[in-house]
């Protein structure tokens, strides 16, 4: 992605999934750093991230309840993986990891009238 110009992406290995949303946010976590981040579909530009006390997995979801849009995702505090070589890697747990594993929920802007 960096030969195409597009940066600040995370990590390559490993990732799960993307969700986008109708109002063109794309979200997408990475296991490898810990960061759930934002990007406009149209530019590519990071708009959000959080660092996460424990590590984004799996396909983000969005849904929504009585007008308010919700993203949702499980995270773990560590994952031993095969890297992009086939090399075994182990990512460092959090010294919380009882109390980080689980789903997070992050209520999303309401959009603004135009």
């Amino acid at each position: 992605m960096i030969a195409k110009g597009i940066k600040d992406t995370g990590s390559y290995w490993p990732r799960g999934g993307v969700v986008v949303t109708a109002g063109g946010l794309i979200f997408s976590g990475t296991i490898s750093d810990a960061t759930m981040r934002a990007y406009d579909k149209d530019t590519g530009n990071v708009l959000w991230e959080q660092v996460m006390p424990a590590r984004p997995e799996g396909i983000p979801a969005v849904y929504e309840v009585n007008g308010q849009e919700y993203l949702a995702f499980s995270a773990r505090p560590s994952l031993g993986h095969l890297g992009p070589g086939g090399e075994r890697q182990t990512v460092a747990a959090s010294p919380h990891a009882p109390q980080t594993q689980g789903f997070y929920v992050f209520s999303l802007p309401r959009p603004t009238p135009r």
